[in-house]
């Protein structure tokens, strides 16, 4: 658990839209591949931190596996606050807070079946806080799938 004054990323996890269950295919659905699929970012912040309303970056980095580059038409910056707003909330008896949110991305156009994995980055402004983690390496199936 983090202390009073920072904040940890302990979860990223990617999903089909319509779940929270983590998918190593998060745009494959029984009638074919989707358009859309989630990433899922869980945090805790300490006493002083998560409802401070202090700013802060979440940067949702893809890397192409294949190409080991990022991938823009993948990533997302947020700039966010540690606020009911942007969803933290009071979890309980130590008075930490916990994030729990999933983003819609939409799938880039493919011409084949691409490996992804996504890194989180949590940083404010001032570089007191700094945390990052890991995704899962994903598969992403061309939509419309190809004939």
């Amino acid at each position: 658990m983090p202390a009073p004054y920072d904040a940890v990323l302990t979860r990223l996890i990617t999903t089909s839209v319509d779940s929270e269950v983590a998918s190593t295919q998060p745009n494959m659905c029984a009638n074919g591949p989707a358009e859309k699929f989630q990433v899922c970012v869980e945090a805790v912040a300490g006493t002083h931190i998560g409802n401070s309303c202090m700013p802060y970056k979440l940067h949702l980095c893809a890397v192409d596996e294949c190409k080991a580059a990022p991938s823009e038409g993948l990533s997302k910056m947020f700039e966010e606050t540690f606020a009911k707003k942007h969803k933290w909330v009071p979890f309980g008896c130590r008075g930490e807070y916990v994030k729990k949110q999933c983003y819609t991305v939409t799938v880039p156009r493919l011409t084949e079946c691409t490996v992804f994995r996504y890194i989180a980055t949590l940083c404010d402004k001032q570089g007191k806080i700094a945390t990052f983690i890991y995704g899962a390496p994903f598969i992403l199936v061309p939509y419309p799938a190809p004939c």
